[in-house]
């Protein structure tokens, strides 16, 4: 038996709410969001050890 977990799986058996797809899902803010934090935190750490 395979398991296949992707994202398209789990957004198919949550339940929907009125305006979540502007924070979940691959086309999200929540994924703009988190991705420049750890954008800015790796630059930040970059800059100081002066790679």
């Amino acid at each position: 038996m395979k398991l296949s977990c992707t994202i398209a799986n789990f957004a198919d058996i949550t339940t929907k709410n009125e305006g979540t797809e502007y924070w979940l899902g691959e086309n999200g803010a929540m994924f703009a969001i988190v991705t420049c934090v750890f954008g800015v935190y790796f630059w930040r750490k970059a800059i100081k050890e002066k790679l």
